[in-house]
């Protein structure tokens, strides 16, 4: 069995919540959007992209609500999952953490 991917950060507040996972870990978003079939992805858009420094940011809708995935891929490589509702956000985290393929480090 292959290793599980580590969340390196979680930061909770008020109005937001983000998950970052360090390019190092391997995130792959094809992967990690498989695991949100019980959310049922209504829709995906590219919101933002560049290629200095080479990032992209995808609003992703669901049922449940919409949550952004950014991807980096320069200095500060990785992919940050993140939106201002918290109860979606603890979804993602929980279908992440019950899949095996992810845990907090």
């Amino acid at each position: 069995m292959a290793m599980s991917i580590g969340i390196v950060k979680l930061q909770k507040q008020k109005d937001s919540f983000s998950i970052w996972i360090d390019e190092s870990q391997s995130f792959k978003s094809s992967e990690f959007k498989a695991l949100l079939i019980p959310l049922n992805i209504k829709g995906e858009k590219i919101v933002h992209s560049s290629v200095g420094p080479a990032e992209y940011i995808e609003e992703i809708t669901t049922n449940e609500g919409v949550f952004c995935l950014s991807e980096e891929f320069d200095e500060c490589a990785g992919a940050t999952i993140y939106s201002n509702d918290t109860e979606l956000m603890n979804k993602i985290l929980n279908l992440m953490l019950n899949s095996n393929l992810y845990h907090v480090r």
